[in-house]
């Protein structure tokens, strides 16, 4: 159904195992929040609901997933895990039962990235939030997220207008100089030759028979 949450992939991401968590189911869930207001309102629900889970692999899972959507989701799932906080906040303080092999390894991970989902929720440097604040509204139904396309127009158009004021500049420079006789060069970097000697445009033959005529006279 299109707009609704995946629950089977959503399983898979979180499951009770000590195996990792595949990269692009990362990103497949955070397009679950792009697809509709209700689908992301069902993700948001499902998270919190499986993280009251005794298993401390499908907490740690379920906020990888949650700090994953708050960086790159609809800016709709950060602001609404504001208000969603408690069981996210217990897992701070998590006291679980130490692993036969691994010991307090698991619980001191949850805890910390419990703290680290909480920054997450808050933060407003997010692309995200950024969009949304200037006003660029997200849609929903996008699946590839939000695309900020104002900088890159407005970088477009100043880069357009730097070329043409260059032209512009150089046109008047030439339109200036035509016509003119050659200027002899002066100052500490001057060569001390008149300007045109020694340039194929310049029309040597015109500066000769001036001079000739000069003789003559």
């Amino acid at each position: 159904v299109v707009g609704a949450m995946d629950k089977s992939l959503c399983a898979k991401a979180t499951a009770d195992s000590e195996q990792p968590t595949p990269g692009y189911m990362y990103n497949e869930i955070a397009r679950i929040t792009h697809a509709s207001a209700d689908a992301c309102r069902q993700l948001e629900d499902y998270l919190l609901k499986r993280m009251k889970k005794d298993s401390v692999h499908v907490k740690l899972k379920c906020l990888r997933v949650i700090k994953h959507c708050c960086q790159h989701g609809h800016f709709t799932f950060r602001r609404d895990m504001q208000g969603k906080t408690g069981v996210i906040k217990e897992m701070i303080q998590f006291r679980g039962a130490p692993d036969a092999l691994h010991g307090d390894v698991f619980n001191r991970q949850l805890r910390e990235l419990a703290q680290e989902v909480m920054n997450a929720i808050f933060d407003t440097t997010t692309a995200s939030e950024q969009l949304h604040s200037t006003g660029r509204m997200q849609g929903f139904g996008s699946e590839g997220g939000p695309v900020a396309m104002g900088s890159g127009e407005r970088a477009s158009s100043g880069f357009a207008a730097g070329i043409g004021s260059a032209c512009a500049a150089f046109a008047c420079s030439s339109s200036a100089t035509a016509g003119a006789p050659p200027r002899l060069e002066t100052g500490a970097y001057s060569s001390g030759r008149m300007q045109g000697f020694g340039n194929p445009n310049f029309d040597h033959h015109a500066h000769d028979t001036s001079s000739s005529n000069r003789l003559a006279a």
